[in-house]
């Protein structure tokens, strides 16, 4: 303990408004040695705030200060260990702190902004829309609230656009979407150039543009995130570790998002080496240590599935156990880990036909399923995932529960994804997927009715620049093939044979697909020529 704490705390009386004070400040001290390292301080700074509490009446007009650094500093536990008692205690806190706060107080929008951020982590573990819905208005609010030449309302913009990118992934309002970029623009155009956290600004603005990416496929979307990314990178100094590593761990994504849809193998290795750096900076207890194993883990499966490599395969499964032990249950991102670590299985399973790898993923994907309650934001995709290895599955053992359940998986999926959202044309390609195995198995035609129907509602939301419109093409194409060998309507053949000569078109030379997508074309027209008896020629 420091010197002059120990003097302070013999010099005030047990019951003195200096000791509350000296109680509250070696809280702080605690709370600010805790953020780089690990959170043992932050178990040690919570007492001293509730101290402070003990000591001042509740009529106090001090007590609010008291009350809203207690709250951040349980709210600061609950995001390493996910305990939700504390958050619920964090916001009974900061809800006392508005009450008792004076409406034209000048703070008062940082505490608006404060109880807003945590009303949308609870929505985030519980998916509440009431929480999502209030934690907008509290942003907006402290924004509202704050004034024009303020120096924090550049942090209050960010903010408001960071729980909009919340909404829109929940809702899939592009409206929420464009609200978000303008107001991260808006953030990064007020903030003085020179003065630290400009950082943070170009990260969320980076963020914002990687997700309307994903959505429209715009590369001008990705390369300015790149830009965005690489230039938080630049300006953030390495004296603050935190920033430094969260700045390398966001151009890293980026580069690997690149790296994705244009296979240059350079942007992946030079992520790869950004994510192991910043994998350095978080020694075992660093609270975010288990965010980057997550990562490389991710790093190194996009590796995999570009040079199937199986070392590769094998680490990024290591990578996502390693996460996963440190992410314990109740931990807010363990259902997350659980995902990635049970599409790693699956993609063992998938190459070495092991079925212990697909039997564990089914089990983590289930887990993960059972951690996210109806209404929070990842049922969906988990729901998708569980039905996607339960597909593998039945295509491996045959055992028609594992396809059915799939389906039923699949329609639960789709019926959560609101229409447009980048999750609903996944979740509408796995059910028409899905749909087609069972026709193959028992030739109901109402099966590839269905699937065709899917196939096309997916195709719709897939303009001719985005970067899944070739698959759109090849998976209608391939089920219309399928329902002209059923039922030999010569027109389903035709627009099949329409669709892969689309696909063809846009696989230039050198493209990784182009080799596929012309025999794809070109057993389909041959199979027009089939139908003709040429032994008379």
């Amino acid at each position: 303990m420091d010197r002059k704490f120990g003097r302070a705390r013999k010099e005030s009386r047990d019951d003195s408004p200096e000791r509350s004070i000296f109680w509250l400040d070696l809280g702080n001290v605690s709370l600010s040695r805790f953020k780089p390292l690990s959170f043992a301080d932050i178990n040690t700074a919570i007492p001293y705030y509730e101290k402070t509490l003990v000591l001042r009446s509740p009529e106090s007009h001090e007590r609010f200060m008291f009350l809203s650094s207690l709250g951040s500093a349980l709210l600061s536990r609950f995001e390493q260990l996910g305990n939700m008692e504390d958050l619920e205690v964090a916001i009974q806190h900061h809800q006392d702190v508005l009450a008792s706060y004076p409406t034209q107080h000048p703070d008062r929008s940082m505490f608006l902004s404060n109880f807003g951020s945590m009303l949308l982590s609870r929505f985030k573990q519980l998916g509440r829309m009431a929480d999502l819905e209030l934690a907008v208005r509290h942003h907006q609010d402290a924004l509202a609230s704050c004034p024009t030449k303020h120096p924090d309302r550049s942090m209050f913009l960010s903010n408001l656009g960071s729980v909009f990118i919340s909404r829109f992934e929940q809702l899939g309002n592009m409206r929420d979407l464009a609200l978000a970029i303008r107001h991260h623009q808006c953030a990064l155009t007020s903030w003085p150039s020179k003065r630290a956290g400009s950082s943070m600004l170009l990260r969320n603005l980076g963020k914002a543009l990687l997700i309307r990416f994903g959505m429209l496929g715009r590369m001008g979307d990705l390369e300015q995130a790149v830009r965005h990314h690489q230039d938080a990178l630049s300006c953030c100094s390495t004296d603050n570790s935190s920033g430094y590593s969260m700045s390398l761990n966001g151009f890293a994504i980026a580069m690997l998002t690149r790296f994705k849809h244009s296979g240059r193998m350079n942007d992946h290795h030079k992520a790869v080496l950004l994510l192991q750096e910043a994998f350095a900076m978080r020694p075992p207890g660093h609270p975010l240590r288990s965010a980057s194993l997550n990562n490389l883990g991710r790093a190194l499966m996009e590796r995999y599935e570009w040079q199937d490599r199986m070392d590769d395969l094998n680490q990024a499964i290591i990578h996502y156990e390693g996460a996963l032990a440190l992410r314990p249950s109740g931990h807010p991102d363990r259902p997350l880990t659980l995902n990635n670590c049970g599409n790693a299985l699956l993609s063992r399973f998938k190459r070495l036909g092991r079925l212990e790898d697909i039997n564990k993923a089914i089990m983590l994907q289930r887990e993960a399923l059972e951690l996210c309650p109806a209404g929070h934001p990842s049922r969906a995709v988990q729901h998708s995932n569980l039905a996607v290895a339960l597909h593998f599955r039945f295509n491996w053992l045959g055992q028609s529960e594992d396809l059915e359940e799939a389906i039923m998986t699949h329609r639960e999926a789709l019926a959560m994804y609101p229409v447009g959202r980048a999750g609903h044309y996944t979740s509408l390609c796995s059910l028409a997927h899905a749909l087609s195995t069972r026709f193959e198995q028992r030739g109901m035609m109402r099966d590839i009715e269905e699937a065709i129907a899917h196939y096309q509602t997916a195709l719709l939301f897939t303009p001719p620049v985005h970067v899944d419109r070739l698959l759109s093409l090849n998976n209608l194409a391939s089920a219309l093939c399928s329902r002209f060998k059923k039922s030999g309507a010569m027109k389903d053949r035709e627009h099949a044979i329409s669709l892969y000569q689309e696909a063809f078109d846009l696989c230039p030379p050198g493209h990784p697909l182009r080799s596929v997508s012309y025999k794809n074309l070109s057993n389909a027209v041959q199979a027009r020529f089939g139908h003709w008896d040429m032994r008379g020629y």
